[in-house]
């Protein structure tokens, strides 16, 4: 019996590998690829950043629950939750990360 349990327990920590620390859930991130592209195949981006093609893409308030602003930008969650107001996202929170960096 003790050696199916060393078995299960040595099985448990080696898939317990696979899995994150709960705190870095913060790093998940959802990107998406938009293009404008054209019958002549050509891309027509409706902005461009630091030369760079962008596609403006509206976003509700409930798309996004949660801003979550490393330790470094601490001070500027008043600024941040006060943006998110002006443009409609009351219901956004604004927290702290609970990484240690």
């Amino acid at each position: 019996m003790s050696e199916v349990i060393l078995g299960i327990v040595q099985a448990l920590y080696f898939f317990s590998l696979f899995f994150k620390n709960p705190y870095l859930r913060q790093e998940e991130e959802i990107r998406y690829i938009i293009q404008n592209i054209n019958s002549d195949s050509s891309l027509n981006p409706e902005i461009q950043m630091n030369d760079k093609p962008f596609a403006v893409c509206k976003m509700t308030s409930e798309m996004l629950k949660e801003v979550i602003i490393n330790r470094d930008n601490a001070d500027k969650k008043t600024k941040i939750e006060s943006l998110l107001k002006n443009h409609s996202f009351e219901g956004t929170k604004v927290s702290i990360t609970k990484l240690p960096y």
